[in-house]
């Protein structure tokens, strides 16, 4: 079994024993792309799972949902202020506040922004990873091994806050989260490589779209910054 640092191999072999009882179909333990509207549910069973086998971090119940749907907005490229404009909007529809005036604005705020550094940038990547690599060794066992998706890479996907390859290419070449995210629905492909996602912002055809002047700035220093990097590469090649 793998080392996952920090959880004990205890831990481990009990998340391995809830798969080989579990009698349903393997790829229902499996993580739903954050794109997917359904994918939320699931990060609420697997978080339900963690709590029972691995540790009780997203503790207890009715906490399992809020953490879920933190994680799953900041995959999804929400911004911060997005996703604490979506918290506050579940509060209202609670019968406790009976206006905005009651609502602990700051507070919800302060927990919200917390709540992103905790769960979804530490909580969520160490524990899925666990959880996924148990899971995969299940899979082995089951001799399903090239079933098992091969990137599942939920590290990544949360450290940076966003959900697909290409997204991982843009802050890779050095954008910003939100840069990265205002370009994402132009070059449309989820799994560019950093390569083709130069090569994509270098036809210029971005120009033309409605982006702030602040991206577009940005998307020009990279460009410049790559241009500069390849001819100096190019120059000590030649010496």
């Amino acid at each position: 079994m793998e080392a996952n640092p920090g959880i004990s191999i205890v831990a481990l072999q009990s998340l391995l024993d809830f798969f080989r009882a579990y009698s349903g179909l393997p790829e229902q333990l499996l993580p739903i792309p954050p794109e997917d509207d359904e994918s939320v549910d699931r990060f609420v069973r697997i978080f339900d799972i963690i709590n029972r086998t691995l540790a009780p971090v997203f503790a207890p119940e009715k906490r399992v949902l809020p953490c879920a749907l933190t994680t799953w907005d900041w995959m999804r490229g929400k911004t911060l202020g997005r996703i604490i404009a979506a918290r506050l909007r579940r509060e209202r529809e609670k019968p406790e506040y009976r206006g905005d005036t009651e609502l602990p604005y700051a507070k919800f705020i302060r927990d919200t922004m917390a709540d992103v550094e905790n769960i979804a940038r530490f909580l969520a990547p160490k524990y899925l990873g666990a959880y996924l690599s148990v899971l995969r060794q299940f899979y082995h066992e089951r001799g399903l091994s090239e079933e098992f998706p091969e990137e599942l890479t939920y590290d990544l996907f949360l450290e940076f806050g966003v959900s697909t390859r290409t997204l991982i290419s843009l802050i890779g070449l050095g954008l910003s989260r939100t840069s990265s995210i205002e370009l994402s629905n132009f070059l449309g492909r989820t799994r560019l490589s950093e390569a083709e996602v130069l090569q994509s912002l270098e036809s210029r055809e971005w120009e033309a779209l409605d982006l702030p002047a602040l991206v577009k700035r940005e998307i020009n220093r990279v460009i410049e910054q790559k241009r500069l990097e390849a001819s100096g590469a190019a120059g000590i090649q030649e010496t």
